[in-house]
């Protein structure tokens, strides 16, 4: 038996350092996944350093307290060699007792089979691009920004069950123009397209703070899933506008600009939040998809001949990078004769960060969004709305008459599986609203 605790002492110490590696890999990836793993340690050595300097503090004052309160006299004083001392002694005296060791031990190993599969199992988390229509986290209420609300800076709420019975508005002021949903939070940020600025709202309808972006002419936006970073697209100064990365843990929000864009548009991140895509215009025909590591907020790379870019949106089981492209007029080699290209949407694999030109979908369409598993991609087009089966590439339409300028797929009822679809119609002004079962490819 002796043997035996002389070989596990050794390996529980291995398994408690194995246990704290997968522990922060784990926190990293559900929590902080826009910080530079160095950025994320030195997050966490502050907050040990924190956390132990208060204990330390409190354990300073309460214990001669209580040692005095029990015993009725105040604790000796000790060196922190003696302390040391003292609690090696009776760490040595513990590795010596089986009943201690081999719990332990137990323990740390199943605690690092467990870390092991949550760390190597992935359940990407998508997000939708932020629209003018949009399902509350808690799937009760749509809010919808109507030509008529947003020229008067309003939000309308309706009844999420019925898609027609309003509920009231908010007023945010300005010019609101699109919104999406705090993945973790549960707030709502609604872009001002004119002011340049984010609305945050709370889950009550109140207005939690409004966010300056500090730019000009904002044309979206998209937020990191571990809900730390704000990026907003700002078209002017054309042609060679930014990017603000807005802060969201800092109470200030401090912000920062991503340069060297041509009028960027649409914005789209990954499930696991390690790049942003831009889709951009004034490029004189060639107008590129930018690639932006969210983690040093730096341009990695550019996918040319994207134009003209618009919407962004992110889905696929193997994922695929959405882009709305309208239609427009190019020279040809002899720079004589115009020719016409028409409006479409392009596929990008962001494992390669390569245009995938067989999954192109001709036509184009507007109001881009994904189901919750990211399987399903929605679009509008000038009658009907589309939805295409990312896995296997099959498509069915919806016909509502007219185009959406904005959609939302979600459930209303999050117990159910079932998928409800939104629209806002506004040459009929009204909602469609249906649900999706024996409709989706």
């Amino acid at each position: 038996m002796h043997k035996v605790r002389r070989v596990v002492v050794p390996l529980i110490w291995f398994f408690a350092v194995v246990d704290l590696v997968l522990f922060l890999g784990v926190v990293h990836r559900e929590w902080f996944s826009s910080l530079l793993i160095r950025d994320f340690l030195w997050v966490v050595w502050d907050a040990i350093s924190l956390w132990s300097g208060r204990a330390i503090t409190i354990a300073g004052v309460l214990v001669p307290i209580l040692v005095y309160l029990f015993k009725k006299r105040w604790p000796m004083e000790r060196t922190w060699k003696e302390t040391v001392t003292s609690l090696s002694g009776k760490f040595s005296v513990w590795c010596e007792r089986a009943w201690i060791v081999f719990p332990i031990f137990g323990i740390l190993l199943v605690a690092a089979v467990v870390l092991t599969y949550v760390l190597c199992t992935k359940h990407p988390q998508f997000t939708a691009s932020a629209s003018a229509v949009l399902i509350t986290p808690d799937g009760s209420e749509l809010y919808v920004i109507t030509q008529d609300s947003q020229k008067s800076g309003k939000v309308v709420r309706f009844d999420a069950t019925t898609g027609k019975e309003k509920l009231g508005v908010i007023d945010v002021g300005g010019t609101p123009d699109r919104m999406l949903a705090g993945p973790r939070s549960g707030y709502v940020y609604v872009l001002d397209v004119q002011n340049a600025r984010v609305t945050v709202l709370n889950p009550n309808h109140s207005i939690r703070e409004v966010i300056q972006s500090r730019g000009k002419i904002s044309t979206s936006m998209v937020i990191t899933p571990d809900e730390r970073k704000l990026y907003i697209s700002n078209q002017q100064p054309s042609p060679h506008a930014t990017i603000t990365v807005i802060d969201l843990v800092k109470k200030e929000h401090p912000a920062h600009p991503i340069d060297g864009f041509n009028c960027p548009m649409g914005l789209g991140i990954l499930p696991d939040g390690s790049k942003l895509y831009v889709a951009t215009q004034c490029g004189s025909g060639h107008d590129p998809v930018f690639v932006v590591d969210t983690r040093t907020d730096k341009i990695v790379h550019s996918i040319q001949d994207f134009a003209v870019g618009g919407e962004v949106a992110v889905a696929g089981t193997n994922l695929r990078v959405y882009v709305s492209r309208s239609n427009f007029f190019r020279l040809d080699r002899m720079n004589k004769n115009r020719i016409e290209e028409p409006a479409r949407i392009s596929a990008i694999d962001p494992a390669r960060d390569e245009s995938v030109n067989a999954e192109t979908i001709n036509d184009g369409g507007s109001a881009l969004t994904v189901s919750p598993d990211g399987q399903y991609f929605f679009f509008s087009t000038s009658t009907s709305i589309e939805i295409l089966n990312t896995e296997t590439q099959k498509r069915s339409s919806i016909g509502v008459g007219s185009a959406a300028t904005g959609i939302a797929v979600g459930r209303p009822d999050l117990s159910s599986s079932s998928l409800v679809l939104y629209a806002w119609l506004p040459e009929q002004n009204r909602i469609f609203f249906t649900g999706l079962d024996g409709l989706l490819p």
